[in-house]
């Protein structure tokens, strides 16, 4: 059984968010997303793309139209969330989308070859670190994350009202944008005007 952090590395890897945000260029920069609910569209990217796939996206799905982030998800999950994408933002951002599909990954830099895929290891975790086979969080990863934690807490208090409500907005657009995307015209009825 994989462990959640197993699962949210070898998803996130699998580009289910990272290959859609490259391809059409929507793909903040590290230091917009950990500005956190001050940059209001960074933020909604961060709920729609990461913080879902923490809490579940059938719960977010569920949830988003009716109640605030914060109620969703806990800061813990925010700041876990947080912490996962500062981790592997440097792999992240080397990735080529088409040759990533075909099993290359990287560019790499001295040489500007592409190299073939491999195990990742982010900022702050390493396969000496920890006896699990993926290996575990390095000290700065435990102080970075309890930093992102105290963070998150203050940036609720301070923007988290007025953010998360336009957020519960977005997800209402997003899913009426939706159903109207799925309205099939042959489900209209004809209505005929033949009363002559």
């Amino acid at each position: 059984m994989k462990s959640c952090l197993e699962w949210l590395v070898k998803g996130f890897d699998s580009l289910f968010v990272i290959s859609a945000l490259l391809e059409t260029n929507k793909l903040p920069t590290l230091e917009q997303i950990l500005q956190k609910r001050k940059n209001e569209q960074c933020f909604f990217v961060f709920c729609d793309q990461f913080l879902s796939r923490i809490v579940g996206i059938t719960t977010w799905k569920e949830g988003c139209t009716k109640t605030k982030v914060s109620e969703l998800a806990s800061v813990t999950d925010e700041a876990f969330a947080y912490l996962l994408i500062e981790n592997y933002w440097d792999h992240w951002a080397t990735l080529d989308v088409e040759e990533y599909k075909k099993g290359v990954s990287e560019v790499d830099i001295h040489t500007n070859k592409k190299k073939k895929r491999k195990s990742v290891w982010g900022k702050y975790t390493k396969n000496a670190y920890g006896a699990k086979r993926y290996g575990g969080w390095m000290k700065e990863g435990l102080i970075r994350f309890n930093t992102l934690y105290a963070e998150v807490k203050e940036d609720r208090l301070k923007n988290g009202e007025v953010v998360e409500e336009n957020y519960k907005n977005h997800c209402l657009l997003t899913v009426i944008s939706r159903k109207a995307q799925k309205i099939n015209v042959r489900d209209v009825p004809v209505i005929c005007d033949d009363w002559d």
